[in-house]
């Protein structure tokens, strides 16, 4: 039994005050981490057959998704343009740049959502290649993301997961 030199509801060489409520009292610790877990996919858009000619337009569909368990906000998707093809002038989708590097910004994704980008590509003119290889890939978050680490380098996977990252190959016959 507690004497009056005992801490029990009061501080320490004190009397027990009784029922002084203990702000400490009943304390929780959650160690559970709530993360989004964003995943990315690219493929041809609907209609749009892999194999192509000089001059035509590509429409691609990059999806992304939120497998995670709290919203995404400020993700930016980059786009990365392979030598023998632009931005077509028919592309009105939002995307920013020019050259080989386009960007998207998609301001918020719900948790277990996904939503589609629209990307138009033409093929140059004067492409004589065989293969076009086109990626994308999530390039910055509003957070840390549960299983990748963002970064707007084409081709650098280090900490990267499969599913940050997406490729669509076309093939364009030989004459």
């Amino acid at each position: 039994e507690p004497t009056s030199e005992q801490t029990v509801d009061g501080a320490p060489d004190q009397p027990n005050q009784g029922s002084v409520p203990d702000a400490n009292g009943n304390m929780t610790v959650d160690f559970g981490f709530v993360r989004f877990d964003l995943a990315l996919r690219k493929v041809l858009g609907p209609n749009q057959g892999s194999v192509v000619l000089p001059g035509d337009d590509v429409t691609f569909t990059i999806q992304v998704f939120n497998q995670g368990s709290v919203a995404a906000t400020n993700i930016e998707v980059t786009d990365y343009i392979p030598t023998g093809m632009t931005r077509s002038p028919r592309d009105a989708n939002g995307w920013i740049g020019s050259g080989s590097t386009v960007t998207n910004n998609i301001p918020s994704l719900q948790a277990l959502q996904s939503v589609s980008l629209t990307l138009v590509l033409r093929v140059a003119p004067a492409f004589t290649g065989t293969l076009l290889v086109n990626g994308a890939e999530i390039s910055a978050d509003s957070g840390v993301d549960a299983d990748s680490t963002t970064d707007k380098m084409d081709g650098n996977t280090a900490g990267e997961n499969a599913n940050s990252v997406s490729y669509t190959h076309l093939t364009l016959p030989t004459s």
